[in-house]
């Protein structure tokens, strides 16, 4: 939903409009949302782009999923999207990634990437 992406402004809750799934993103308003879309940037070497879904853990458990990753030459890190449980989504979180290439450490970063977690 653009709840869990993050895009609240762009979605007029108290609107008096006839508008397709209105209705639906009132209920997860209210009953609040338990994932959200996030940055992570990656440590470790160069991932290859990811063609299924990376699971993303914190002590075992998984928290969720990175969806899109991929190498930054700009920033000299990984960087990636992914949708993480709610109580894992502050900025800083520290996280880990499993890859086709093993396991990396990861924390939740701030979108756009630009710059900020440059090594």
């Amino acid at each position: 939903t653009p709840l869990e992406a993050a895009m609240e402004q762009y979605v007029s809750l108290d609107a008096d409009i006839d508008a397709i799934g209105l209705d639906a993103i009132r209920a997860v308003a209210k009953r609040g949302i338990d994932r959200r879309v996030c940055g992570l940037t990656i440590d470790g070497p160069k991932v290859p782009a990811n063609r299924n879904p990376w699971p993303v853990k914190v002590g075992g458990k998984q928290i969720g999923s990175v969806t899109s990753a991929v190498w930054s030459p700009r920033l000299e890190t990984n960087v990636a999207l992914g949708q993480l449980a709610i109580g894992y989504t502050p900025v800083g979180t520290k996280v880990l990634v499993q890859t086709p290439a093993g396991e990396f450490s990861a924390q939740v970063s701030p979108v756009p990437f630009d710059g900020a977690t440059k090594k």
